[in-house]
């Protein structure tokens, strides 16, 4: 754990910015659910390029980018920075350096679509927002 804080001290610097200037942002904590049913990831994004993901026992840092592709289509692309080495909930590792990109599509809401490509047919989970208690 000492390390994954390090390191994002340390990356802090040199995040890229993350939300989008037009409208949508990813900024904020979100609660991930695959479509095919198997257990929740959570998402923690951060205004400044960071976000830190729980999946299982699984705890990862990353750095990522949202960029506008469309009217109603994002790119969320993202690498590790930091992983504390244990199992997500389907038993897999995300090695540090590990890249992603998914195609986001905002809903109604303060929820979204995550999909492989800008076809909808390939979305295989959706987030919400997660309210905080006031």
């Amino acid at each position: 754990m000492r390390l994954v804080l390090l390191l994002v001290a340390v990356l802090l610097p040199f995040s890229a910015m993350a939300a989008d200037r037009g409208g949508f942002s990813v900024i904020g904590e979100w609660e991930w659910h695959p479509l095919d049913g198997v257990c929740p990831e959570r998402f923690t994004y951060r205004a400044d390029g960071m976000v830190m993901m729980q999946s299982g026992e699984e705890r990862l840092v990353k750095t990522y980018v949202l960029t506008k592709v469309s009217a109603e289509v994002y790119r969320l692309t993202s690498t590790v920075k930091a992983t504390n080495g244990k199992p997500d909930c389907r038993g897999d590792l995300s090695p540090v350096g590990t890249k992603s990109t998914a195609f986001v599509m905002p809903t109604k809401g303060r929820a979204f679509l995550t999909c492989s490509s800008m076809d909808k047919s390939t979305c295989f989970g959706t987030a919400k927002a997660v309210k905080r208690k006031k």
